[in-house]
């Protein structure tokens, strides 16, 4: 069928319906059809074993993670010279079709303090905590509920409580029973006492402070921690402060005891470490102490 019309001027093609030809196969001015060979694909094998012949099908359909194209061809097949059989070879991987192993299970590490047991579900995990660590309380470290250290001069630690200080400020850390609601706590400041109970009339501190406090009886500021043993922290600001201007120096302000209770006693020392001086604005940078 001759088609010479326009921009098709000079370029013959075959029917669909001829036999033997590729479909829509144009040929140029001067150029003789090629038959298509049927049992091409068999030459192509032979030669082949059956691993390779199984790989050949692989790469030819959709076992590649890739679209092969005559611009990427060299990067994943072998192009050997007319006549000769080109040795197969893989692809380079791309990591997509990589394995990648499965991260181990979390480790449920036992949050009892100098307990290092860990489980591989927290149901083990809570059954040794159940049969092996009973609640106490108050617990029996005093770092359960505190394990940062406070120098020497600027706070110390109790069973039932323990506090810091800088310039300005004082925080106490009372320790409560675990599962308690911040809604059974209360917390009672004035001029020259403490007092911190739960509900039903239990007293976990009443003491009369060392030094005179500011209390602003709108804003008493106290939070709960809900760790797994959990405490109370008490903000309390000191009366006599740079702030207030009721002082001569940061000398004047520091504390040497938090308590008026027998068992604390003030420190030895008459003069204020130098971690004090430097302590100035650290409970306005951090929250506490």
């Amino acid at each position: 069928m001759e088609v010479v019309a326009g921009k098709m001027e000079g370029v013959r093609t075959k029917s669909h319906g001829d036999k033997g030809f590729k479909k829509g196969f144009l040929l140029m001015p001067g150029e003789d059809p090629v038959k298509l060979d049927p049992d091409a694909w068999k030459k192509s094998l032979e030669g082949l074993t059956e691993e390779e012949i199984k790989w050949k099908a692989w790469l030819a359909t959709r076992g590649h993670d890739v679209q092969i194209t005559e611009s990427n061809l060299q990067d994943y097949c072998e192009v050997a010279p007319a006549g000769e059989q080109a040795e197969m070879r893989r692809p380079a991987p791309s990591g997509l079709n990589q394995f990648v192993p499965e991260p181990a299970l979390p480790r449920n590490r036992c949050p009892e303090f100098g307990c290092e047991q860990t489980f591989e579900t927290p149901l083990l995990l809570r059954l040794h905590a159940k049969a092996t660590h009973p609640p106490t309380f108050p617990p029996a470290a005093i770092e359960a509920w505190d394990p940062r250290s406070i120098p020497e001069g600027m706070g110390a630690k109790y069973p039932t409580y323990s506090w810091r200080q800088d310039t300005s400020y004082v925080v106490m850390r009372v320790p409560v029973p675990r599962g308690t609601s911040a809604q059974e706590v209360e917390v009672r400041l004035s001029k020259t006492s403490v007092f911190v109970g739960l509900g039903g009339g239990r007293v976990l501190l009443d003491s009369k402070t060392a030094y005179p406090i500011y209390v602003d009886e709108y804003d008493i500021q106290w939070e709960l921690e809900p760790a797994h043993d959990p405490y109370v922290l008490v903000h309390l600001t000191k009366f006599f402060r740079k702030e207030a201007m009721n002082c001569r120096d940061a000398s004047e302000t520091w504390w040497k005891r938090c308590l008026r209770c027998p068992g604390e006693k003030p420190f030895g020392s008459s003069q204020p470490p130098s971690e004090y001086y430097s302590s100035v604005g650290t409970y306005d940078k951090q929250g506490e102490l």
